[in-house]
């Protein structure tokens, strides 16, 4: 028992009426109470019920944050260029082509989206260039490993919709890569 407490306890107890020595010896054996431990508990008891909390309580933790981290990852999907969780975004499809490289493709298709979303809404001209660059980047290593050209057909058709809502240089950036990747003439 604390002083603060004992001291608190002995104060209510004069307030009720008790005489000095009543409240000398009920603070001796408040004391001694709480002293005492819990009856029917076997020895060291106690550490085991903090270790279970606290392995609880770390587990729970960790469930939450891989929770917290696939909702960032699904939600960090509809994320454009320059958005604050793109780069989430491009991590996890870097770990999902080292898992399954077969996904390249759709990599590549999702950088021919986001080139044509960010042209039509007249985006940061250098953020439509970079996002280009990466297409390019992808279909050159898609094209390497595949002769299935329906993903650059796809492709073409997003970046022929960006080259007409495009102005200036960004339009000629995106007329030279439909003229690098043709799928039309089976090269890519």
């Amino acid at each position: 028992m604390n002083r603060r407490a004992k001291t608190t306890m002995e104060r209510e107890l004069r307030a009720a009426g008790a005489s000095s020595d009543d409240v000398q010896e009920l603070s001796r054996l408040a004391t001694s109470l709480a002293r005492l431990k819990t009856p029917g508990l076997a020895p060291g008891f106690g550490w085991r019920r903090r270790l279970r909390s606290r392995l609880w309580l770390a587990g729970s933790g960790v469930v939450s944050g891989l929770v917290v981290g696939v909702l960032l990852v699904a939600v960090a999907q509809t994320s454009y260029p320059g958005g604050l969780l793109y780069p989430l975004k491009r991590a996890s499809e870097t770990v999902a082509v080292a898992v399954h490289p077969d996904y390249r493709g759709a990599q590549m298709m999702r950088r021919a989206e986001e080139v044509r979303q960010l042209a039509t809404s007249h985006r940061d001209p250098a953020l439509v260039a970079a996002t280009l660059q990466d297409y390019r980047t992808e279909a050159v290593a898609y094209q390497s490993q595949t002769q299935n050209y329906a993903a650059f057909k796809y492709c073409q058709a997003y970046l022929q919709q960006a080259e007409g809502a495009a102005s200036g240089s960004e339009r000629q950036e995106i007329s030279n890569t439909l003229a690098t990747f043709r799928p039309d003439e089976g090269k890519g």
